[in-house]
């Protein structure tokens, strides 16, 4: 098992556990009601790592800016400890708030960018 602390002071104010460092996905709020979220899959050595955030979940429009990205690599328990605390501890991102969740649970709100751009509505 492993442990993520964030919400970061002078002292961690929480902590979020991942039983499997390969294998997991939560989402993570802030105070202004925006979601990010972070899935680590791997399989067979190979690890992804996708980040999409910020989006506030009940509203169809994006806040003024919102990222997704992938990351592939060999599988490195630390490497991907400092991807996610790095994630957790984002000063802009001022997460004070993370829950495990699904794969699925996580992606449900991500909206697709793409489509965004191509749509008229800004």
């Amino acid at each position: 098992m492993v442990s993520f602390p964030y919400f970061v002071k002078a002292d961690a104010q929480a902590e979020l556990l991942i039983d499997d460092i390969g294998n997991f996905a939560f989402k993570a709020f802030n105070d202004e009601g925006c979601e990010f979220v972070l899935i680590v899959e791997t399989k067979l050595g190979n690890t992804r790592i996708f980040t999409f955030g910020p989006v506030i979940p009940d509203l169809d429009l994006l806040p003024k800016s919102c990222s997704c990205s992938i990351k592939k690599c060999m599988f490195n328990s630390g490497k991907i400890t400092k991807e996610v605390y790095g994630f957790l501890n984002n000063p802009y991102n001022k997460i004070t708030q993370a829950f495990e969740v699904t794969k699925e649970e996580a992606l449900a709100d991500c909206r697709n960018l793409i489509q965004t751009m191509n749509e008229d509505n800004f």
